[in-house]
């Protein structure tokens, strides 16, 4: 896999990431982060996913569960391993400032 642009880029952001899941499940496996910032996604499946996903929200707002085929998680500060690849999710509606961090595999 050849490695994204902002991992250079974004250099101290990508190392940061990579203690973050250090510290949150030192033994999941993954190839790829994605970093969105107060993005809301409509419901869809990660069609290049090879195996569960790792997702947390961080910052500081309200809302902005995670829908995982049709049921709410709450995932600010709380990690959740599911599977995007064959269960439809989106992002609630929220009001502040959201990030969410996905590890996962294509």
């Amino acid at each position: 896999v050849q490695p994204a642009k902002y991992n250079t880029v974004k250099s101290d952001c990508y190392e940061l990431l990579k203690i973050l899941i250090e510290y949150i499940d030192p033994d999941f496996i993954y190839n790829t982060i994605t970093l969105n910032h107060n993005s809301i996604c409509k419901a869809h499946y990660d069609k290049l996913n090879k195996s569960p996903s790792l997702i947390i929200g961080l910052g500081e707002y309200t809302g902005g569960e995670l829908i995982v085929e049709n049921c709410l998680f709450d995932i600010k500060n709380k990690p959740l391993i599911f599977n995007g690849g064959n269960s439809k999710h989106a992002t609630n509606d929220f009001t502040g400032d959201r990030y969410s961090v996905i590890y996962y595999n294509i």
